[in-house]
């Protein structure tokens, strides 16, 4: 529904993606559209309010916790829907799972990009690699 893969650049993929999480806080089907995400095998989008590995998340609680949850099961996504009404915590673990997952690929980004300036910096005797002022 969202696409935020064809936007140009990443802040605007992830402007998109909180706003279709943001709807998803007020729609009243939240919970059967994270089920149908799981259990249909969604590989990207946002359903019931969580991404793809937000998603993995619950699936795994949920199976822990002994519910079935076999896509060619017709019982299975409405069972799995309860489960998530019922027990809320799952989909806050979840989104704090994603969000530290999101914060340390940001943090291996941001030290990648470090090793990368001190390598170039090395490489150039002037010092003027990466300085901007040529």
């Amino acid at each position: 529904m969202w696409g935020p893969e064809s936007l140009p650049n990443a802040h605007d993929q992830y402007e998109m993606r909180r706003a279709a999480v943001k709807i998803c806080e007020a729609c009243p089907v939240k919970a059967e559209c994270l089920a149908f995400g799981i259990l249909a095998g969604e590989q990207s989008g946002i359903y019931g309010g969580l991404p793809l590995r937000a998603r993995r998340v619950v699936l795994r609680i949920a199976r822990e916790a002994g519910l079935r949850c076999d896509p060619t099961d017709p019982t299975a996504q409405p069972r799995l829907a309860r489960y998530i009404r019922s027990n809320p915590e799952i989909v806050v673990a979840a989104r704090e799972h994603e969000a530290k997952r999101h914060h340390a690929e940001l943090a291996d980004e941001r030290r990648r990009r470090w090793r990368e300036s001190k390598r170039s910096a090395a490489d150039d005797p002037s010092g003027k690699s990466g300085s901007g002022g040529e």
